[in-house]
């Protein structure tokens, strides 16, 4: 599995002016990167032993959400998880730290 995320807003950088522009430009790279992993995979197809079939999933929230990281019992909190947007949200954060981890 792949997960590609991108975290942006003014929490992240807050000495710098949060840009609109710059949002819609990483979120047209992160959409023309998938099309372009999709069509990679569907050509791989034919040279490949066994046939292996790809699917990509986009998932798109624009609404502000707050996401903290609690030490004392190393996991990521995000408020409103009552929605499954969280959820997937909050799972693909901790696939991903799993993933550093078992590489470090």
């Amino acid at each position: 599995m792949v997960l590609n995320m991108i975290f942006i807003g003014q929490s992240f950088a807050p000495e710098q002016a949060f840009n609109h522009f710059h949002l819609k430009n990483l979120r047209l790279w992160q959409l023309s990167s998938m099309a372009a992993v999709a069509r990679l995979t569907t050509s791989l197809l034919p040279d490949m032993p066994v046939p292996l079939r790809t699917t990509q999933l986009i998932f798109v929230h624009n609404h502000t959400i707050d996401i903290s990281f609690r030490a004392d019992e190393r996991k990521f909190d995000v408020e409103g998880a009552y929605n499954i947007r969280y959820q997937m949200i909050k799972s693909g954060l901790i696939r991903c730290i799993s993933v550093i981890r078992k590489s470090a």
